[in-house]
């Protein structure tokens, strides 16, 4: 048999087993049929076709058939075959010009992408091919032949025949080489479908300079960019519809920026892959599919990389786009969301400043254009209350109905949104701009729904979820000026077991109340976890009502927790505690009777609001008797969180981190308590 030409070898390795299968379908499909026959029965032509046609379910595995979600194909009629989606024909697309870059420039070299058209299929040797297995290792030997090993010095012939003539044909084959080096970092076997091979790092590296550097050169000479009204930089539709060959080039380029953005770990190389996409970003823009695919690798280094410097290439890429190219900036924001919640599942003392890299940047990219972001955020947060409600709705029929809700995603996500919404919502800012944020709508139900998870269930070894959860209901109450009612959330933990059971004494370290949402059961009932929680409610309280330290209606407001907070220091044995709540209501009273001085030479009334906004608005907050506190309490604070975490780091450093804290091991679905604790903490509570 002589050796097969490269149309054959190409169909062996991309269709030949598809084409052997599908004939075996056919084949017991038509002998089911004959067999199913009565005797003397004549069959039709057209009956012939439809019986033999396979089932189509005979060629799809059952993990396939669970991920369609249930749906039974349908048969595409005329009218559906004309208005397919515009990802099926961009597949196609795809396919065509994969094939077309690949292949040679002369006539056996022509991509095929249909198994009807397989090439020398009346060919006698081809023929006897498919019936004699001992070929299939001569094959392979013939194309271990046709491999080619790629040197510094055919990278230097591209590079410079790119540089001078931008030669496409020199662009084609970098192209293919980067791939088939990609490719091999994954799996050593997975370049046997490629013409070119890289032994030596050294050329690897060179090679991606090189494509980095000139294949950007090429594709401008072949379409030139021009100026959009917007002043953003757009590549002429009918010039690149036309010109295949850049076409073909584009995706290709494509391909190995996405791969080599997956794949890359060094903060340098996926810098300059970054910034390799961001000048042929507007080339991309013309293929959905394949920029969507590349928005999404760029989110997966803002969201995964160790690098802080590689995680702001990726984050200013992506604020960048959304700006120049309004086409991008809804798949940016939902790629952006769904990636902050792969990210922030498993969350601990050394994943919690990507994280909140990620709320704080993520709130950038909805203020660029809060109108188009508004579904996006309202589908979200929709989403969010549909799985509280799950959970409430099932509390009763299972005990583990709250682990949908009492997880690092939820209660991430909510913070998430606390934050854009906090954001874009600024009061001081709608106020210089004029009106009101398209994203205000958001506030009420995403409160709600912040506010149920806080109740979902009132046990103590859920309180570091509710201090969590209020500290994102003080940002948007101070950043948007809405009063949210949270003193009832911080009072009623007075009259839980923690301050009203003797504590126990315990070796435990402080818990971190800012990386957890659930304290282990080695903490309950510890005077460590008491002093903790006493913390948090002074702070809280404290925070809480330095909002409102310059509001005329302070003493008003103040009232509840004044006589609340007294009571209940007549009534407790936490000296401690007691003591720092006396201090707090003595600045509390000043702070009252400091506004009560100012408001006494006003001469309007309620109804003004506008000179009720306006009261005290040029005194500084921190010269008020409570702010003045609260400067000092968070001095004091910080120095003992900064303590805090030298210790953890050094734990987490010398691997003796206590099995006791597990800070790192808050994990989503947390343990469930017994009947006993539950029916205690209920009778508490009420």
């Amino acid at each position: 048999m002589g050796k097969a030409s490269k149309a054959t070898k190409k169909f062996q390795n991309k269709h030949l087993k598809k084409t052997i299968d599908k004939r075996r379908v056919d084949q017991a499909a038509k002998a089911k049929a004959v067999k199913g026959r009565r005797p003397g029965a004549s069959v039709s032509a057209e009956d012939k076709v439809e019986k033999a046609a396979p089932s189509f379910f005979e060629d799809m595995s059952v993990g396939d058939f669970m991920k369609g979600g249930f749906e039974v194909p349908e048969k595409k009629g005329k009218a559906a075959e004309e208005d397919e989606d515009e990802e099926e024909l961009e597949d196609e697309e795809d396919e065509d010009e994969q094939d077309q870059i690949e292949a040679d420039d002369d006539s056996e070299g022509e991509a095929f992408s249909d198994e009807d058209e397989a090439p020398e299929m009346d060919d006698p040797e081809f023929l006897k091919y498919l019936n004699d297995e001992e070929n299939v290792e001569e094959d392979a030997n013939a194309e271990e032949e046709d491999k080619e090993e790629v040197t510094l010095a055919m990278v230097k012939k591209w590079a410079s025949a790119m540089e001078k003539t931008q030669s496409t044909d020199a662009a084609r084959n970098a192209l293919r080489a980067a791939k088939a080096a990609l490719a091999s970092q994954e799996d050593e076997n997975a370049t046997a479908n490629f013409k070119y091979v890289i032994n030596d790092i050294k050329v690897v590296t060179k090679l991606f300079d090189v494509v980095n550097r000139w294949v950007p050169v090429v594709l401008t000479k072949q379409l030139p960019l021009k100026q959009s009204k917007k002043g953003t930089s757009v590549v002429d539709e009918e010039s690149a519809t036309n010109n295949k060959s850049a076409t073909a080039i584009i995706k290709s380029y494509g391909d190995v920026l996405q791969q080599s953005l997956s794949t890359t770990t060094g903060a340098e190389e996926t810098i300059r892959s970054i910034a390799a996409l961001k000048k042929v970003m507007p080339y991309m823009l013309s293929h959905r599919k394949l920029t969507k695919n590349l928005i999404a690798s760029v989110c997966y280094i803002w969201g995964t990389s160790s690098a802080i410097s590689a995680r702001e290439a990726a984050f200013a890429l992506l604020i960048t786009e959304s700006k120049e190219h309004s086409g991008t900036y809804e798949a940016i924001l939902k790629a952006a969301y769904g990636q902050f919640v792969n990210s922030c599942k498993n969350t601990s003392f050394h994943t919690m400043g990507t994280i909140n890299f990620m709320k704080n940047t993520a709130a950038m990219l909805y203020a660029v254009n809060e109108q188009q972001a508004y579904p996006i955020a309202f589908d979200a947060i929709r989403q969010l209350a549909i799985h509280l409600r799950g959970s409430l709705t099932n509390k009763t029929a299972s005990k583990h109905a709250y682990k949908a809700v009492y997880n690092w995603q939820f209660v991430h996500s909510l913070d998430y949104w606390s934050r854009v919404v906090a954001d874009t919502c600024d009061a001081e800012n709608e106020a210089t701009k004029g009106s009101q944020s398209p994203l205000r709508p958001l506030l009420y139900p995403l409160v709600q729904v912040t506010l149920g998870t806080i109740r979902l269930i009132p046990s103590v070894q859920f309180f570091p979820l509710r201090f969590y959860l209020i500290r994102s209901l003080l940002r948007i109450s101070q950043r948007t000026g809405v009063y949210i009612p949270l003193l009832p959330l911080l009072t009623e933990l007075l009259n839980s077991s923690v301050m009203t059971k003797p504590p126990k004494s315990s070796a435990l370290k402080p818990l971190d109340f800012d990386y957890a949402i659930r304290a282990n059961k080695g903490y309950l009932g510890s005077r460590v976890y008491q002093e903790g929680v006493c913390d948090q409610i002074v702070e809280l309280v404290s925070e809480f009502f330095v909002l409102y330290c310059k509001s005329v209606a302070f003493p008003e407001l103040a009232i509840p927790a004044v006589i609340t907070l007294k009571r209940f220091t007549k009534r407790s044995n936490i000296s401690k505690f007691n003591r720092q709540l006396l201090t707090l209501l003595d600045k509390i009273d000043a702070n009252a009777k400091f506004i009560e001085q100012k408001r006494a030479n006003i001469d309007f009334g309620p109804t003004n609001r506008d000179q009720v906004n306006n009261f005290l608005k040029d005194l500084d907050w921190q010269k008020t008797p409570l702010g003045s506190y609260v400067v000092v309490q968070r001095q004091v604070r910080a120095e003992k969180l900064a303590i805090l975490r030298e210790s953890q780091e050094q734990d987490a450093n010398d691997g003796n981190e206590s099995d006791q804290v597990e800070l790192a091991d808050f994990k989503d679905e947390p343990e469930q308590l017994s009947e006993s604790e539950e029916e205690d903490e209920d009778e508490e509570m009420e």
